[in-house]
């Protein structure tokens, strides 16, 4: 079980990871391509202007999902095409959700 500093640690290191994790836990589980169009809105200068900027944002996407996957907050569920893959949070995840929830609250008061 990861602890409360090692998750805020991970989400401080990226507005990415914190990003993907956010709309994997709200909705339980997503697609990559959902995953991508949320990222979009989500972050807007996400959409690079050259193919070359393009590759290395979907390369930090997938290193994203990969720490989040090794902090045991998501899991993924392949499948033969790559964009239908489907990233569910996991137990840990929704604890880690609400850790965080508790602690934003308690900060905020």
């Amino acid at each position: 079980m990861a602890d409360v500093l090692s998750i805020v640690a991970l989400f401080a290191s990226s507005k990415i990871i914190r990003e993907v994790f956010k709309a994997v836990l709200d909705s339980r589980s997503m697609q990559f391509k959902d995953i991508m169009a949320y990222l979009r809105r989500a972050v807007p200068d996400l959409d690079g202007d050259t193919p070359d900027q393009r590759r290395r944002q979907l390369v930090e996407i997938e290193q994203a999902l990969i720490k989040l996957q090794e902090a045991d907050l998501i899991k993924e569920r392949r499948t033969p095409i790559e964009d239908f893959n489907t990233y569910y949070v996991t137990a840990e995840g929704l604890n880690a959700g609400k850790q965080l929830r508790r602690l934003a609250i308690e900060n905020s008061e």
